[in-house]
């Protein structure tokens, strides 16, 4: 529910159970039933392990007894560290194919790779101890590429020095049904409701190790996918401070993307909000010119605020333009001629997102991101919370220690504006502590 508004839950059968397949020309969602598959996927030193979480007379296993076998996990994996069988996942979508087909034809290796897709959730268990926002964000995000499996709808990852977070396959689902998963796990454990339960008097079976055969082929696909491994209203007030940021480092405004979920709609996932206007444009520029009073900085400040609300409303209700237009240029059949809108550069232009931007908040959360989608752009996740703003800045090769900067600056700017305006009037203040 939004609200009273009620949502499309058809996402939700990804949550659990569920895996990402590569496959030619494109890949697929593979779904397998939860009732004959009460497994979860244990990655530990890039080797793959398989425990039951219920037992055959349908009881739940209690806490002690899944951190019994999480350490019998860790005991039989011992100090060796495996070929990290998980790097392929994150290889191009077609070699990665070719590596798979050639993978399941090894003895024993589809069933293997079965319960690897099928299990409930994985659960990756790391060496590295990652302790700033910024080591913790990498680490979730790609780390090192090793003791992963990206396919999975979803993985837990646990850290040396027990922080955790949570990594999500976007194909399927959009971050809302993953982020109210941990939203509610992160509630209950704070406020202790959650029924641990208590150890049977029986002795579990020792967690299977999933020992994967492979040639020197599929170990040399591995080797080269590692290599490739690199190391994402107060929401529009958030948006407008992005766009002041940006014009302030490089002194121009530039395409930008926001989630705006459809998900009201059957089916629904996503329509582009554009944060750039020409509302936002004038207030940019307002408050880079010192002739212009708090006063006018507020009123464009609201003014762009309003229009870009507007905006996104339209586009959750299904009145935006991205989708449409995308389906239309899906619609043109190989060797037919694009629609001339299609080559036209301003077209390409308005859809070069130089800046990549959503919001998902809980107070539980540490952080959570995503990189740029274009080579000069950033990826730019943030979180409003009660009280603070949390913005993760991404780029592989553009200055984000800088956009930092510039972005601190513009959340400065701004509320000394609308502070002077309020100390004058008495209203018009943001809601958000700054």
């Amino acid at each position: 529910m939004a609200r009273t508004t009620p949502l499309c839950s058809v996402q939700y059968q990804y949550l659990f159970n569920s895996c990402r397949i590569p496959k030619k020309p494109s890949d697929v969602p593979a779904t397998f039933d939860p009732a004959t598959h009460n497994h979860v996927v244990v990655i530990r030193k890039n080797q793959f392990f398989v425990f039951d979480v219920i037992d055959a007379s349908g009881r739940t296993l209690s806490t002690a007894e899944i951190q019994a076998q999480l350490d019998a996990i860790v005991e039989q994996a011992g100090d060796v560290t495996d070929l990290p069988l998980g790097a392929l996942t994150t290889e191009n979508r077609d070699t990665w194919t070719d590596v798979r087909d050639k993978l399941v034809k090894l003895p024993g290796n589809a069933e293997r790779l079965e319960k690897l897709e099928s299990a409930l959730f994985v659960v990756a268990l790391d060496d590295s101890a990652p302790v700033t926002r910024d080591e913790v964000g990498r680490a979730l995000w790609h780390g090192d590429g090793r003791n992963r499996w990206f396919d999975k709808s979803m993985q837990f990852v646990v850290f040396a020095n027990g922080k955790a977070g949570f990594n999500g396959e976007h194909s399927m689902m959009d971050a809302t049904p993953t982020g109210r998963l941990c939203e509610w796990i992160l509630h209950n454990l704070a406020a202790n409701k959650i029924d641990h339960g208590e150890p049977a008097a029986v002795e579990l079976p020792t967690p299977e190790k999933l020992d994967f055969v492979v040639t020197s082929g599929i170990a040399q696909s591995v080797r080269d996918a590692e290599a490739k491994t690199f190391g994402v209203s107060p929401d529009a007030y958030v948006q407008m401070a992005l766009q002041l940021a940006y014009y302030k480092m490089y002194g121009v405004s530039k395409p930008t993307y926001e989630s705006a979920q459809t998900r009201k709609f059957a089916y629904g996932r996503t329509e582009t909000g554009r944060s750039v206007s020409c509302e936002s444009v004038a207030f940019v520029k307002a408050m880079e010119d010192p002739s212009t009073t708090p006063e006018e900085r507020v009123a464009l400040c609201k003014k762009a605020i309003a229009y870009h609300g507007k905006y996104m409303k339209d586009a959750s209700e299904g009145k935006g333009v991205d989708r449409h237009l995308l389906g239309l240029r899906l619609l043109v059949q190989p060797g037919e001629p694009q629609p001339s809108i299609f080559a036209d550069p301003a077209y390409a232009a308005s859809c070069h997102w130089n800046l990549s931007t959503s919001q998902l908040t809980s107070e539980y959360f540490d952080g959570y991101g995503w990189g740029e989608v274009v080579a000069d752009g950033y990826g730019l996740a943030y979180m409003i919370k009660n009280n603070s703003i949390h913005v993760n800045m991404v780029s592989q090769k553009l200055g984000a220690q800088q956009l930092r900067h510039y972005m601190v600056e513009a959340l400065q700017d701004m509320r000394s504006a609308f502070a002077a305006v309020v100390a004058r009037n008495g209203a018009g203040a943001p809601k958000s502590q700054l």
